[in-house]
């Protein structure tokens, strides 16, 4: 086979590899639409996963569910009023719009400008079972949002604000507190769940649902399910639910009314009982959470973990004295919470807030919890009734979703610094989000040339760290020549501690003057890596918290929001002992990855230890890069995408930089006395000087001259002379003449023999 023949089997093969890998890598990046495969058959799914896909995560069997906790009180629990009309509980949901084939499924969504998928506004986001028994809330789901992948290729079914049955008591269920005896205002901490059974007032057509016509505002017509009760005292208490489409919110409106003069308190249970998602990784179990009135519209939101609320039990947190906005749990994107409307400090219609244990786990962090409802003494009679308004919402912890008042949910209040942390927030929310979304959707746009319905994020966080690198490039720049600089001097300054080696105050000396000498600044190094610091934490929150994130794929990784999850460990990981309950069940490569380029950029740049002390520090350096990886082991597989593009820019730049800039690295050389124009290199390093023209065409003489420019490099430098002394003594060519400066023999004039 010619030459010609095997250039041309070459660029075949070669074709082929580049037509289908891109083909693949862009089906797996979901830049392409993937060409369509036959959907397997019931009988070809094994019969573990068809159980689970047959399973509906949401209360699809909401007859069954909603029976077992609306079943009426046992014998000797019967309701104080004896005629209560039962109602089918599949009966009492709200954002039911269609039953059949499809019902059960996601609403298709569209992208929306910030990244999120949203689905036609004039369709109901979210689906609520109501509970009779007490007249709350059972169970509320998104009608859009998958809920957490159990396992790969499992449907997940829908998200669930407020998991059905898990409780004794339902969301929003009231407790009444009357004046004691002996005179006093009722206290509602006093107050227990009055769980009785509510009538149900029925719509005009028999039905339990009444439909609200279209008002300014809304998206399209309404639904509302009417409770009535009547309290012992005579009390009279209407309870409305609302709901409308493209709300992720249900609006709630009591009604108190009383024949004679009447006075008491109540306590509403908060709604409770939000999904805690990976439940082996994440940092953010159940957090309650309480907004008091600060300013006109805004609110001051303080934060507590399940593991404190658990832990004051028996003395709660108690918000009393500013008025209380709203409160409620959150996980890590979620929230779930009641609101106030805005009203003046003296109208507001709370006495406050306390937090409150719903349930206890056996793993203290995860048990239930929330932050109860707590009125103000109200004072009904025949001519004066009472309204209070709530608004409970379920739905993703955006901007774009939360009510103006609680938008700090959303601005990533935890572990923030006091003044880092601020600025790192304000650039998360204010530039690095906005531009993550942007460059998402250039992706899209690339995406729909070739047929895809949405773009990809992992492309996307991995151009949002390129441009952010390029727009640092000046900061790293003058930080990457600092570390040269030191490295250059690092000789001199290791000879001064050997000279000095028992005067202290002497080697500091005398080594602040070799710095004026060769004009190096030793903490030019440090601003640089303080203006990146609110960057990087900005990154992080933006990356960390992205509700977009969750649940996008790239290429093996499942959830980008989640660790990567290469594959599962054969066996139970929490039977080996010290290490397991920590690494989890899965196998994640993205953090050792990231800890190998760290290695790979200290061995590369750090300089070769020529005292015990930086021995030990290499050492030491070493066993951190050991520790990364048990620190980054859990974070979201799109941090360790941030991590490693932003290692592997690093490494380019300071492999790039003697090539990018060799005037402004030359002059410390320059300064040291001419060193770089011995041996002929300053003129004739590249194709040309001494040694005239090197042969091999234009890459070898490319190649010729990198290495000639990284053999200048002092660790480079070193390292190839520690080679050279290492390497055994030719035999049978004479003796072995002395390296250069440069770590490798003299190179001859034109003309001569070496």
């Amino acid at each position: 086979m010619n030459n010609q023949q095997s250039r041309v089997l070459l660029f075949a093969v070669l074709s082929f590899v580049i037509w289908f890998g891109s083909i693949f890598l862009m089906e797996k990046t979901g830049l392409v639409k993937p060409a369509a495969r036959p959907v397997a058959k019931k009988k070809d799914i094994p019969k573990a996963k068809a159980k689970e896909q047959e399973q509906e995560q949401g209360p699809e069997k909401e007859k069954a569910q909603g029976t077992e906790l609306a079943e009426a009180p046992k014998e000797g629990e019967a309701p104080k009023r004896s005629m209560v009309n039962q109602v089918d509980p599949t009966r009492l949901v709200l954002g039911v719009e269609s039953e059949g084939p499809g019902a059960g499924d996601l609403l298709p969504t569209s992208p929306h400008p910030n990244g999120e998928r949203l689905p036609d506004p004039k369709r109901f986001w979210l689906r609520i079972g109501l509970d009779q028994r007490g007249g709350a809330v059972a169970w509320a789901e998104s009608m859009y949002i998958e809920a957490e992948h159990s396992a790969r290729g499992v449907r997940p079914g829908r998200f669930q604000f407020i998991r059905p049955g898990s409780s004794e008591t339902s969301s929003l269920t009231m407790g009444f507190a009357r004046p004691k005896p002996e005179g006093g205002k009722p206290n509602p901490e006093e107050a227990l769940p009055d769980v009785r059974l509510w009538d149900v007032e029925p719509a005009a057509d028999g039905s339990f649902i009444h439909i609200l016509p279209v008002v300014d505002g809304k998206n399209g017509a309404g639904q509302e399910v009417r409770f009535l009760a009547k309290l012992d005292d005579g009390v009279t208490l209407r309870r409305r639910y609302q709901l409308w489409p493209g709300e992720e919110s249900i609006r709630m409106v009591l009604e108190f009314q009383a024949d004679e003069d009447r006075t008491f308190a109540y306590r509403m249970l908060g709604p409770h009982n939000i999904p805690i998602e990976g439940i082996w990784y994440t940092g953010t179990f159940r957090d309650v959470f309480v907004g008091q009135a600060s300013g006109e519209d805004g609110a001051s939101v303080t934060t507590k973990t399940a593991y404190d609320v658990v832990k004051n039990e028996k003395d709660p947190w108690r918000f009393l004295e500013t008025p209380v906005r709203f409160g409620g749990v959150e996980d890590q994107y979620f929230a779930l919470f009641w609101l106030t409307p805005s009203r003046a400090d003296s109208e507001s219609q709370l006495a406050g807030t306390v937090s409150t244990v719903v349930k206890r786990d056996k793993d203290t962090q995860h048990s239930d919890v929330t932050f109860d409802v707590l009125s103000k003494p109200l004072s009904i009679g025949p001519n004066r009734s009472e309204t209070h308004e709530y608004t409970i919402f379920a739905g993703p912890k955006t901007v774009r979703a939360l009510p103006p008042v609680a938008r700090d949910l959303a601005s990533y209040r935890k572990g923030s610094w006091p003044l880092i942390g601020g600025l790192a927030v304000f650039l998360a929310q204010n530039v690095i989000t906005p531009m993550l979304a942007k460059i998402y959707q250039g992706t899209s746009a690339i995406a729909s040339i070739f047929g895809g319905a949405r773009g990809n994020w992992g492309i996307a966080i991995i151009l949002l760290t390129m441009t952010v690198r390029l727009l640092m490039f000046p900061i790293s720049r003058k930080q990457a020549i600092s570390a040269k600089r030191m490295q250059d001097l690092q000789p001199e300054i290791n000879a001064l501690r050997e000279k000095y080696k028992d005067d202290k105050e002497r080697i500091g000396k005398e080594t602040f003057a070799l710095y004026g000498k060769h004009k190096v600044n030793p903490f030019a190094g440090c601003w640089p890596a303080l203006v990146q610091l609110p960057i990087f934490i900005g990154l992080w929150q933006a990356l960390n918290n992205s509700v977009a994130l969750r649940h996008a794929r790239f290429l093996w990784i499942e959830d980008l929001a989640a660790p990567d999850m290469l594959f599962k460990f054969p066996f139970n990981m929490q039977d080996v002992p010290w290490i397991g309950g920590f690494l989890g069940p899965y196998f994640n490569i993205l953090p050792i990855l990231v800890a190998a380029l760290m290695y790979l950029h200290t061995k590369l740049f750090a300089p070769p230890a020529t005292t015990p002390e930086a021995e030990t520090q290499q050492k030491m350096m070493k066993y951190m890069m050991f520790m990364m990886v048990f620190m980054f082991y859990k974070v979201p597989s799109g941090l360790g995408i941030y991590f490693i593009t932003s290692s592997l820019w690093q490494l380019g730049e300071r492999l790039l930089l003697p090539k990018v800039l060799p005037s402004t690295l030359k002059k410390v050389d320059k300064a040291k006395g001419g060193e770089e124009s011995g041996g002929g290199d300053e003129g004739g390093g590249g194709g040309g000087g001494g040694n005239g023209p090197v042969g091999g065409g234009w890459f070898a003489q490319k190649l010729e001259k990198l290495l000639e420019e990284a053999a200048k490099d002092p660790t480079v430098r070193n390292r190839m002379e520690a080679l050279e002394q290492a390497r055994p003594e030719p035999t049978g060519r004479g003796e072995k003449g002395p390296p250069d400066r440069g770590g490798r023999k003299p190179r001859a004039r034109p003309g001569k023999k070496r």
